[in-house]
């Protein structure tokens, strides 16, 4: 692992540029951030530091297996990070980030 990345740095593997669409994420599970009552969960889309889309806020409870997450064919490339915020009172916090290259 860290040889590829030596690599990556000294430009000796050139990284591509591939757009893809993300269409449907699938949350199982339900993080119960609110005690009994689950969680108001919102995620944030961003390539590089840019947001690209914010989708609606979700309310995901303790009965649903699971929950779609819909992106409407959002086309990304290159760095891209994704998290997950929860709702709450006193304001958002958040609850996942993840970032890959495309």
């Amino acid at each position: 692992m860290v040889h590829y990345f030596s690599s990556i740095l000294k430009n000796e593997i050139q990284l591509e540029n591939r757009q893809l669409i993300l269409n449907t994420l699938i949350l199982f599970g339900c993080p119960q951030i609110d005690g009994k009552h689950g969680a108001k969960i919102c995620f944030c889309v961003y390539e590089g530091l840019r947001l690209v889309h914010t989708t609606k806020v979700y309310g995901v409870t303790p009965d649903r297996e699971h929950v779609y997450i819909n992106f409407d064919n959002l086309k990304l490339q290159s760095d891209v990070m994704i998290k997950a915020f929860h709702i709450g009172k006193t304001g958002q916090t958040c609850i996942l980030r993840v970032q890959f290259h495309t």
